[in-house]
């Protein structure tokens, strides 16, 4: 595992996707368009919600994108710690009607483990409470030694922004060590992949990975873990 600079690590992620077969767009507009429960753009799904539901046909089945965020959930925390910032850029590959969880949860791996380099040994995976699809396609397919599994509630495996599509993740944790006093303000690094569709045909999961300068959107717990949160 090497040091990645935030330009090399972008360029990583949306040319591994490419290579498998998505498309590179360019990030939308902060200001959502024709979407009134979203005050910003917060996520790397959000301006692609009508693609998702079918009302808008995409450019291609599958594209990945490095999105232009702002934090509203919990704009709160701005300030208050180290891993929360009030402008991010999210990276993110989505599936409309095309690949699923096998094809998501193998290249989040992939990505992970040979393009980064990450030790496998510091990954951890947590899954929906009940999704024991999932639990079975990490373990018995990518290989995750079930020790690394955890299965989480909907407050940490669930993604939703606003009105429209929604649904059960998957996340991958790195172990960065025992918590020490300065734990509270760890930097972190999230990635995150909706495994389960939203109610419409036409939905399928997306991969997304926030890439923040010694900063994160969120975290779960106080401890010295950096959070991947993969689609």
């Amino acid at each position: 595992m090497q040091w990645t600079g935030m330009n090399e690590l972008r360029e990583k992620f949306l040319s591994f996707f490419e290579s498998k077969g998505c498309l590179r767009l360019p990030s939308f507009s902060l200001i959502p368009k024709d979407d009134n429960s979203l005050l910003l753009i917060n996520s790397g799904m959000a301006p692609m919600k009508k693609y998702f539901t079918g009302e808008v046909t995409p450019p291609r089945k599958r594209v990945t994108t490095c999105q232009k965020c702002i934090r509203t959930p919990d704009i709160e925390r701005v300030g208050i710690t180290a891993r929360h910032g009030t402008f991010f850029e999210m990276l993110g590959n989505f599936s409309f009607g095309d690949y699923f969880k096998r094809e998501a949860t193998a290249w989040a791996w992939e990505f992970f483990t040979k393009v980064l380099e990450l030790p496998e040994d510091k990954l951890y995976v947590s899954i929906y409470q009940d999704d024991d699809e999932a639990y079975d396609i990490w373990t018995k397919e990518v290989g995750v030694d079930p020790s690394h599994m955890v299965r989480l509630g909907k407050e940490d495996n669930f993604w939703e922004h606003g009105s429209g599509p929604c649904g059960p993740c998957s996340e991958i944790y790195f172990d960065r060590g025992r918590c020490g006093t300065s734990c509270s303000h760890s930097s972190r690094a999230t990635a995150r992949a909706t495994t389960r569709p939203w109610s419409t045909p036409t939905s399928t999961p997306a991969w997304a990975w926030s890439a923040l300068p010694a900063s994160c959107r969120r975290s779960i717990t106080s401890s010295s873990w950096t959070r991947c949160r993969t689609l």
